[in-house]
């Protein structure tokens, strides 16, 4: 549950929002920031989160300097995850061979037709020139 507080604190910094505990217990602030994670991304707004961790091998090393998010939609996970995962290192811009990504891939059902909309982390190892 610390992972999805994590992540939701990701989006509401974006907002400007007051940031959840990360204390890992599905309180009712957290139950509410979920369903509204989850509608503003177009979910299904049920408040319950579908997780799936990637099997796809990550670089080992120090956590990423300048962390970006990447966010895509997909018939299944493992589609949704991958689109996902280009999302984020088109987005980071990292300079060649400095791409970090984070080992989940955060996903839950209600995407576009239906499908699963996947988030996921990266980041370059050192700063962008």
């Amino acid at each position: 549950m610390q992972d999805v507080q994590k992540l939701i604190n990701r989006s509401i910094a974006l907002l400007g929002l007051p940031m959840l505990s990360v204390d890992g217990a599905v309180g009712p602030l957290t139950q509410a920031a979920i369903t509204a994670f989850q509608l503003a991304h177009g979910g299904v707004g049920d408040g319950m989160m579908r997780i799936a961790v990637s099997e796809e091998p990550v670089f080992p090393g120090p956590e990423p300097i300048e962390l970006t998010q990447g966010q895509a939609d997909g018939a299944t996970i493992a589609e949704a995850c991958k689109a996902a995962r280009e999302d984020c290192q088109a987005q980071a811009g990292c300079q060649p061979g400095t791409l970090k990504m984070d080992k989940k891939c955060i996903c839950w059902k209600g995407g576009a037709a239906g499908g699963y909309t996947c988030t996921v982390g990266c980041g370059c190892s050192a700063p962008i020139a």
